[in-house]
């Protein structure tokens, strides 16, 4: 858009010099005392220039701050819905809203004024050029100069405005460039060393220091050398540095001094899976050739057979944007299936085992990480809170206080009595606690892990797995897609009515009138100006010989004078409250517009956010949102502007000649036949255009999140080509819009000439004898010279307003998403004490999440009584989670009903609901702020209550190394664990005190020191309340009232642990011997 401003700014400053030259050549050096109102206004017009910038700066990073703190909504929507923290996190996107309308509203009022100033200088130029003429000129002002002036001074409008834009323009672009600026100066990250190492040596460390930022504490690794094609496994207690130690080798850390070399290609899994808005099978083969034997091969090793068998369109299958369709361990193990299938020499593993159950986990390590696994020849540097596996290991890593404190063999670091020894220890008394007489001593149980590998002969693991078939690579047929994100709508034809109805309503009818009545007034105050001159020119040249000098001034040319003056006063002021009017109802209609899409977006049900990107939504909270700010109401003024002018130039051309209707009447049929060909090109182009950069938002959210994935792997020059081909699919669209407007220009210059050619001919016509008529045919000829430029910009204005009315389509669209169930019921309204006891009863419950798919919970029935404990356990894929979130409402039941307390929980409000329970999710969440409002969000809490909950879950030194509770976490939170993030939920559950407790693998991300502290924690705060927990790890679990067994979406077992493992065949006792044999 600026450089074609640019080209257009320069032949506007040579049409303007043109035209002053000509004008010289009939009003002499008057001209040039018009000019110099300009030039004394130039220095007002850099001062608001100045104002303008800064408010528009401050107005755009307030709008990032809106818009992240929306992405932070959307990426964690769920947890903020459990922790009734919707109002304090709308209130902070509301407040940045209102701070950035607040900083629009400066930067619009300064932009309108010198905006109307720029606009104004022709009438100011001419007033003061035609006053100055009939003042000091010897042959005084007459027709034969009004008109060709005229003619002039309205070819230097449309200039004037152009340069005007131009300036705002450029203050926008500069404060667009400093951003850039900015960015582009940030500190990148230096390129991985990729050294010819040792033939045994995969991962140097030399005295190597890192760190995320200059608050965090660094990682300090001294000379540490891994070596190559071993398992090497990284263990110590939550927030030691053990995610840290695979950033560093990533290259993920600043390196502060030292340096750290790897040798080869890196695969990583990260604690929090990244899953691609694509296919099963290409976020397995990731970037790299398909081999068809080769995938099915990592499929069964990573136990993935069974999830693609149960999917509709098998590995074809779209999966959905974050994985939304599958469950934490599923995302995992497709992780780790990616990494297996790059085939790279060096993979990191963070915690890789720990979303997926004892059995699945002990697939997985034998299968894939282990001697005999499919990456046994690879170095696997594997992160790790399951201490069980690490006599399987070459080489132990002991972690504490971001340093290396220990390493080397297991056996060795068992020997030295060290901190390992004092760990491995601990472990073994927590598990020999736990075997009721099945345990071994601990040298037993050393020598057992020892030999773990020896137990599984490759006999009995190629019994289990057999290599398949190799198929035909061609895929013959391949299953068709099954979509599980809706696509995006793209309407088709002009703006409804019905659009443009709602935004006018938005606006403000009122506001709309008033806008339209003042805009026609300043049209007809500038007509009767122009008709004003003519008159003028008349009657000088009828009286050119009378005259009666008052002070030396002809009293008829201060006569015409100052009306002309009170004319042009009126032009200025109508105009002026004209801008004030319309771009104020506009900013109050968008903001509007945007609190009704937010309102809307933030009562969508579950299902909406699970089958639309979290980009496509972003895209209309950002770009369309700013067009409903800025872009929109500019292009309206501009199109009624036009409008408004076109109808006083036919009004004036009409009343001064009546033949002139013939002519507006035929050609004005051949521009309703052009204008209706573009405009339909244009808008649909537009909306095109909408679509397409929705799709690069989605994609460029989704790189972001897994850019370490994308680094590791290295795949950036892959994604930035393919970012690269969506944003050129957006390039295409807009060189089909500019010839589109070429189009129309060729066809509008040819009416246009159409036009003035016969209002030429019919004006030099004889229409009568009177000055005053020849004079109004004059005036006619000139105006109409002005129609040229003002008939395209009605034509492209209209379509661009049509156009960019798309944006208000997608508004209007998310205000009318459907609603996720009442968040309050006032009949229905459940005491502050509701649910006193906590008691819950499943009555033949069933449940899908969405119609097409098949049943995830079936006929479920049994109770909770109250204050009873109830670990939920099952493979993966049973319904675990599922069951959770029916519990919350999410998704609503297909049948049945579930009562708690003796209220059924789908007649209340969702609010009721979840204020009445604390749940910790599976992913736990960390938002941009303080620590304080990520405990305390709205501030109910007291310092010394927030102190206390800190100290129960073990953060209490983890937060004063940080600064205390004001502390600011940057988004993301690299700088803390999956672990430390999970305490913090686990901190917020105790501040909000809830008669129901639900820990949906709450623990999975901590050690089993930190998870036996916490279940203490929860015993001893949580002793009167119901605890509902969902475990992989059943030993948490066992001394719990009850165990619910689920498989398949139903109920198979539900009793206490003892008594459920005296059945030797049933699915509890199955799943404890397997994680005791592990």
């Amino acid at each position: 858009m600026i450089p074609q401003l640019h080209s257009r700014t320069w032949s506007s400053i040579l049409t303007v010099v043109i035209s002053v030259g000509y004008i010289y050549t009939y009003m002499g050096l008057s001209v040039f005392l018009g000019m110099a109102v300009m030039l004394v206004a130039m220095p007002l017009s850099a001062m608001m220039g100045r104002i303008v910038k800064n408010a528009t700066m401050a107005a755009m990073k307030k709008k990032d701050t809106r818009v992240d703190l929306m992405n932070e909504y959307l990426q964690h929507v769920k947890a903020i819905r459990l922790y009734v923290w919707e109002s304090a996190i709308l209130k902070r996107i509301k407040e940045a809203r209102l701070d950035e309308v607040r900083l629009l509203r400066k930067s619009k009022a300064f932009f309108l004024a010198n905006s109307a100033m720029w606009s104004q200088f022709p009438t100011l130029v001419s007033l003061a050029a035609f006053g100055s003429f009939a003042v000091f000129s010897k042959t005084g002002i007459s027709a034969e100069v009004i008109f060709p002036v005229l003619s002039l001074f309205g070819f230097m409008q449309g200039p004037m405005t152009l340069i005007s834009k131009f300036h705002i323009s450029i203050i926008s672009s500069n404060v667009c460039l400093k951003r850039i600026e900015s960015f582009l100066k940030s500190s990148e990250l230096p390129p991985k060393e990729h050294l010819t190492l040792a033939d045994s040596e995969a991962v140097v460390f030399e005295n190597a220091v890192f760190s995320w930022n200059d608050q965090a504490k660094p990682l300090h690794v001294n000379d540490l050398v891994i070596p190559k094609g071993k398992l090497v496994a990284v263990v110590g207690k939550v927030g030691s540095g053990k995610s840290s130690l695979l950033s560093s080798i990533l290259g993920e850390m600043k390196t502060v001094s030292g340096r750290v070399v790897s040798s080869g290609s890196i695969a990583y899994v990260p604690q929090e899976a990244w899953i691609l808005n694509s296919t099963f099978r290409q976020n397995i083969v990731f970037h790299a050739d398909e081999n068809e034997e080769k995938l099915e091969r990592v499929l069964i090793n990573c136990s993935l057979t069974e999830d693609i068998e149960s999917l509709p369109a098998g590995d074809m299958t779209e999966i959905g944007d974050r994985g939304v369709t599958l469950s934490g361990g599923q995302k995992q193990r497709i992780s780790l299936a990616r990494a297996a299938y790059s085939d790279s020499d060096i993979i990191l593993l963070d915690d890789t085992l720990s979303a997926v159950d004892a059995r699945v986990g002990s697939n997985l390590f034998e299968d894939v990480l282990s001697a005999s696994g499919i990456l046994a020849k690879k170095t696997r540097i594997l992160a790790t809170h399951n201490l069980s596996v690490l006599g399987e290991c070459d080489m132990v890593i002991l972690m504490d206080e971001n340093r290396v404190l220990e390493y080397g063999e297991y056996d060795d670091l068992l020997a030295q009595q060290g901190k390992f020894c004092q760990l491995m220890s601990a472990h073994f008394a927590m598990q020999e606690d736990g075997k009721h007489g099945r345990g071994k001593t601990f040298m037993h149980l050393t020598r057992s892990l020892t030999n773990f590998s020896r137990m599984i002969s490759q006999r009995d693991l190629d019994a289990r797995h057999p290599v398949p078939p190799a198929k035909d690579q061609s895929r013959a047929e391949v299953p068709q897609t099954q979509k599980s994100i809706t696509n995006e709508k793209a309407e088709t034809g002009s703006v409804r009515l019905t659009t443009i109805r709602a935004y006018i309503r938005a606006v403000g009818v009122g506001s709309t009138i008033f806008s339209i009545l003042l805009m026609l007034a300043m049209d007809g105050f500038s007509a009767r100006a122009d008709y004003w001159l003519a008159k003028w020119g008349a009657s000088a040249n009828a009286s050119s010989n009378e005259s009666d000098a008052v002070h030396g001034i002809d009293l008829s040319v201060s006569s015409y004078l100052y009306a002309y003056s009170l004319l042009a006063a009126a032009k200025a002021i109508s105009m002026l409250l004209y801008l004030v009017v319309f771009f104020s109802a506009a900013l109050a209609g968008a903001r509007i517009l945007h609190d009704d899409m937010l309102r809307s977006v933030t009562s969508a049900s579950m299902s909406f956010f699970d089958t639309t990107p979290i980009g496509r939504v972003i895209n209309t909270f950002s770009k369309d949102v700013d067009a409903l700010d800025d872009t929109l109401p500019i292009f309206i003024n501009e199109y009624l502007s036009s409008l408004s002018s076109v109808l006083s130039i036919i009004a004036l051309v009409v009343w001064a000649n009546p033949q002139f209707v013939v002519i507006f009447l035929l050609v004005g049929a051949v521009f309703y036949y052009v204008q209706r060909v573009y405009r339909q090109a244009q808008i649909d182009l537009h909306r095109l255009d909408r679509v397409v950069s929705s799709s690069a938002y989605a994609y460029f959210s989704q790189t972001l999140n897994g850019v370490s994935s994308i680094r590791a792997y290295a795949c950036e020059e892959k994604f930035e080509l393919e970012y690269a081909n969506r944003l050129d699919m957006g390039k295409r669209v807009q060189i089909a819009l500019a010839l589109a407007t070429r189009w129309l220009k060729l066809r509008l210059a040819l009416c246009t000439a159409a036009i003035i050619a016969a209002i030429g001919f019919l004006a030099v016509m004889p229409v009568g004898n009177t000055l005053e008529s020849i004079a109004l045919s004059g005036l006619a000829l000139s105006t109409t010279m002005k129609i040229s430029s003002t008939l395209s910009r009605i034509v492209k204005g209209w379509s661009v307003v049509e156009s960019s009315m798309t944006s208000v389509e997608r508004v209007l669209e998310y205000t009318r998403i459907p609603n996720g169930g009442c968040l309050t019921v006032p009949e229905k309204k459940t005491n502050a004490t509701w649910p006193s006891r906590g008691r819950i009863d499943f009555k033949d419950v069933s449940m899908r999440y969405r119609e097409a798919l098949p049943l995830a919970l079936k006929k479920v029935n049994f109770h909770i009584r109250a204050g009873e404990k109830v670990g939920i356990v099952g493979r993966t894929g049973a319904g675990k989670s599922s069951l959770m979130t029916l519990l919350s409402r999410f998704v609503e039941p297909c049948e049945g009903s579930i009562i708690i307390d003796d209220v059924d929980i789908k007649d209340i409000g969702l609010i009721d609901l979840w204020s009445a329970m604390s749940v910790i999710p599976q992913d736990p969440i960390i938002f941009s702020g303080s620590i304080r409002f990520n405990l305390d969000p709205e501030g109910s809490k007291s310092e010394v209550q927030l102190q206390q909950a800190i100290q129960q879950v073990g953060l209490k030194d983890t937060v004063e190394k940080l600064g205390g509770l004001d502390y600011e976490i940057s988004e993301g939170s690299r700088t803390m664990s999956v672990g430390e993030k999970q305490l913090f939920s686990l901190a917020r559950a105790l501040l909000k005190n809830s008669k129901i407790l639900i820990l949906d693998e709450a623990t999975a991300s901590v050690d089993r020191e930190t998870d036996k502290a916490l279940q203490d924690c929860i015993r001893n705060e949580f002793s009167s309340c119901t605890v509902l927990t969902i475990a992989h790890r059943i030993g948490t679990i066992r001394d719990y009232d009850r165990i619910l067994v689920l498989d398949n979406g139903s109920v198979a077992e539900f009793d206490t642990f003892s008594n459920l493992l005296k059945n030797d065949k049933g699915k509890l006792a199955s799943l404890w011997n397997e994680e005791i044999d592990v």
